[in-house]
């Protein structure tokens, strides 16, 4: 619990000689720190269930270049073996715009040789005229405040002009090539990639271009290629979960994946059923009464993958802590598979509280999600206010009070009355 300690001594610190404040913060910061170490299977399971159009600021996306740099369209793109997509799919206008998804949450572990970050995508090319034989950067891996895992390609040249794939571990210099060259008119393309972990060496940047599919939702495989030039190896602790991709061909992109595993970026087909619920923004502390930051809860598969699954019933209920949750405690999930609770509240001051959802109607079966613990804080009382104010002006913060003790007589330093002379 080292970063536990470190905050907690952080936050003493901020309020030394301040009990009373010290307290409060310190539930916070556990509660925080409780609702921290939750994690899903995927990091990010991206089927782009959009409104078509530009894809600029839906889902956390950013897009540059142009009106047309990636325009989410409906159809989607499948790999033999693999489980089908769900929602939309993107189509790259070849201009050489970029769309970026903003960073995760998610930490990498450098502690350990082999720890590392897998993604998967599925590539279509729709327009052969937008690239050559030369590398262009398809996409790159969102690590900390580097990208790295670039994925190149180009025309492999011949009478085929075959497609040719490679990595770098971060952009810049050539990328290491793979053998596999699917050809440029293809269904789909199925890239997987990852950014592997070494403590004896040069982090490791893998690649496979359409891997067979008998390792699907098994364990990884021998790589096509790999790289360990490019850029500095990834800082302990980087956070992960973004991703970024470059419209320099024209092309189509569907189900985009992070994980740490493998199996996750890989699943088999059915593998991505609606079989539990899980907060994807989990209950935020608050004060007791007024209406609490909004909580997501998402359907997913066994692996952590969002299911799209519209109309679903999702009850919330406190099923920890005391007091009464109030707002609109059931609602459907949208086409996405997920409801967003905007309007709840907590009458009761408190630490330890959880919410719990759960499914009924279609979704009946589904296991329920318990959320992280969080905290509802009463606000301070005028009283402290005042008397911190008091403080802070550097007047003196108590007051004179009436008491039966008579007051001091004052010291007659020997002098005597007329009369007793």
């Amino acid at each position: 619990m080292k970063k536990y300690s470190l905050l907690a001594l952080t936050l003493k610190s901020l309020c030394a000689g301040r009990r009373r404040c010290w307290g409060q913060l310190h539930v916070l910061a556990t509660a925080m720190l409780l609702c921290g170490t939750a994690k899903g299977a995927l990091v990010l399971d991206e089927q782009f269930s959009y409104s078509d159009g530009n894809l600029n600021g839906q889902g956390g996306w950013t897009v540059t270049g142009g009106a047309t740099t990636a325009i989410v369209g409906a159809g989607n793109l499948d790999f033999l073996g693999l489980d089908s997509s769900s929602g939309k799919q993107i189509q790259m206008d070849g201009a050489g715009g970029t769309f970026v998804k903003a960073n995760g949450s998610s930490a990498l572990d450098t502690s350990a040789s082999g720890n590392g970050i897998y993604f998967s995508y599925l590539l279509h090319i729709t327009d052969g005229s937008t690239y050559d034989a030369n590398y262009e950067v398809v996409s790159e891996l969102a690590v900390g405040p580097n990208y790295m895992c670039a994925v190149y390609m180009k025309d492999n040249g011949g009478t085929s002009h075959n497609l040719k794939f490679g990595i770098r571990r971060a952009t810049g210099g050539s990328p290491s090539g793979s053998n596999t060259t699917p050809p440029s008119n293809a269904p789909s393309v199925f890239i997987v990639g990852k950014y592997e972990v070494s403590t004896t060496g040069n982090d490791i940047a893998k690649l496979w271009v359409n891997p067979s599919p008998s390792s699907f939702g098994a364990t990884e495989p021998t790589a096509d290629i790999q790289s360990t030039s490019g850029g500095s190896d990834a800082a302990n602790g980087a956070m992960f979960g973004g991703f970024r991709f470059t419209a320099g061909i024209g092309a189509q992109v569907d189900s985009l994946r992070i994980s740490r595993s493998w199996a996750d970026v890989t699943p088999l087909p059915g593998s991505q059923i609606g079989q539990k619920l899980a907060f994807t923004t989990q209950p935020a502390n608050a004060a007791p009464g007024p209406t609490m930051s909004p909580v997501v809860v998402q359907v997913q598969s066994a692996a952590g993958g969002s299911v799209a699954s519209n109309n679903v019933p999702i009850t919330l209920s406190l099923s920890a802590g005391s007091g009464t949750l109030s707002g609109t405690l059931t609602q459907n999930t949208d086409s996405s598979g997920k409801t967003t609770f905007t309007n709840l509240s907590i009458d009761t001051a408190g630490t330890g509280k959880q919410l719990t959802a759960t499914a009924s109607g279609i979704g009946i079966g589904m296991t329920d999600a318990v959320s992280c613990t969080f905290a509802i804080v009463a606000p301070r009382t005028s009283a402290h206010s005042s008397r911190s104010a008091a403080e802070a002006s550097g007047s003196p913060s108590h007051v004179w009070r009436s008491s039966s003790r008579a007051m001091p007589k004052a010291p007659s330093h020997g002098l005597r009355t007329a009369t007793g002379r």
